[in-house]
């Protein structure tokens, strides 16, 4: 136990701190801050600071903790790795945060997200600055969502248990009264301080005001229907805030067009709880696969846009190469045309490897001729190579069962012709002291 005095002056303050303390006749210390109920309140009512700050010091521990056993290195799947995440490290992040989330600053949900992101980057094999790969793309190819828009829908679900409780507890007598201030202020009153305004930011943003005007609807809708709501509607939001970041980033281009946004159907679920998610929160199947661990790294690296070819090393060399001089100098060495060597280039035209590719568009076809997908194979034959390097890198088209067959033989492509590269890439870690080889963990 400890003694606090809550919002009071220096000179009652002096009095506090002053005075001789017991309980049962042992001392008891006067704080500044106590640790209630698992979270941190100061003695001077400034907010959630300081428990902000604990929780992140904790996860950010945690979850290095836990990288160290889920690197990309260590050939845990990287779904296990985000499950173990989940269930170890965010319950930290959202502790309480139904009363505390409204109030983090821009710089403390930066540090928060990147508690994420840094343990996706490490099980994903992708170093400090991720090549260039946005947070989005990192956290769509796991199938994460974003801390703050778990917030959003624990907020909401604590918002209709508030209204819900019986009409004498004081939990919702207090929350009616700070509510009827606010509104009757319009914002400028007491209720404009505490919890109230940021609950009302987070209905609005998920695009349910009817709610906040009208407090007794949310309990109306039940337990299941109001989850239901809540969840579709944050997804909503979240989604389309994704798409918007996404649209203005040259980087994500190509990605915006293989992974499957929409809600994921029955058959490309791993489980029931995949079914009927929003494409961002599906992890990707292929990364699932232990047999060609080389061909699963491969083929993340090219959706990702950050196989290091001659356009990444030349991104990430300082200074910086032209887009022009970064060409491939496997062409160079057949006397062809200088041309900037990036992952299309590499999977759809390079001629050191065009022997092993038309064997494997000629596979691809024929099991696209025989699926029960929505794709033809003389459609396919007719797309331009970037759609048709879409398909390779694992859009979806209909057919869950065609496209692992697909996925295999991509992999193996990848695998053959990064081998046959393999005296390049050498031969730019000599020269640059860089280590641009392809690591992978043992199956086993």
């Amino acid at each position: 136990s400890a003694v606090m005095a809550f919002n009071t002056t220096p000179v009652a303050m002096d009095r506090v701190k002053n005075t001789k303390w017991e309980l049962f006749g042992d001392p008891v210390e006067v704080k500044d801050s106590y640790v209630y109920l698992g979270t941190i309140t100061p003695a001077n009512g400034t907010g959630w600071k300081d428990h902000v700050a604990k929780a992140i010091e904790k996860a950010k521990r945690r979850s290095a903790d836990l990288l160290w056993v889920c690197r990309a290195d260590k050939g845990i799947r990287s779904r296990t790795a985000v499950v173990l995440w989940q269930s170890i490290v965010r319950p930290l992040l959202e502790y309480a945060s139904e009363l505390w989330s409204g109030q983090v600053t821009a710089t403390e949900m930066k540090d928060i997200e990147s508690v994420q992101t840094t343990f996706l980057r490490g099980t994903l094999g992708l170093h400090a600055n991720g090549s260039g790969v946005s947070d989005d793309v990192l956290r769509a190819e796991a199938g994460c969502e974003r801390i703050q828009d778990r917030w959003a829908k624990l907020t909401m679900g604590y918002w209709r248990r508030i209204f819900a409780a019986k009409p004498g507890r004081l939990l919702r007598v207090v929350a009616e009264f700070r509510h009827g201030e606010y509104v009757a202020s319009a914002g400028a009153g007491f209720g404009s301080r505490g919890w109230m305004p940021s609950a009302k930011q987070t209905l609005t943003a998920a695009g349910l005001d009817y709610y906040w005007q009208n407090t007794a609807a949310a309990p109306d809708e039940g337990v299941g229907g109001w989850s239901d709501l809540v969840y579709e509607a944050v997804d909503r939001h979240s989604n389309t805030s994704r798409q918007s970041r996404m649209t203005g980033m040259s980087s994500t281009g190509t990605y915006m067009h293989i992974k499957s946004w929409g809600l994921n159907p029955e058959p490309y679920s791993f489980s029931a709880g995949e079914c009927d998610r929003i494409g961002q929160h599906v992890p990707e199947r292929y990364l699932d696969d232990r047999k060609c661990l080389k061909g699963t790294r491969l083929k993340l690296l090219c959706r990702l846009n950050c196989l290091p070819l001659m356009d990444r090393v030349g991104r990430e060399v300082k200074p910086r190469w032209p887009k022009e001089n970064r060409i491939c100098f496997a062409c160079l060495s057949l006397k062809e045309k200088a041309v900037v060597e990036d992952v299309h280039h590499f999977i759809m035209e390079c001629s050191s490897y065009s022997d092993k590719r038309e064997r494997l568009l000629s596979s691809v076809r024929s099991i696209i001729d025989g699926s029960a997908g929505e794709l033809i194979a003389g459609d396919f034959q007719a797309m331009d190579s970037t759609s048709q390097a879409h398909i390779l890198l694992g859009k979806r088209f209909g057919d869950p069962s065609a496209e692992n067959s697909i996925d295999r033989l991509v992999k193996r492509f990848l695998t053959k012709a990064w081998n046959i590269r393999s005296g390049l890439t050498d031969k730019v870690n000599t020269v640059l002291s860089t280590s641009y080889d392809v690591f992978t963990a043992k199956a086993g």
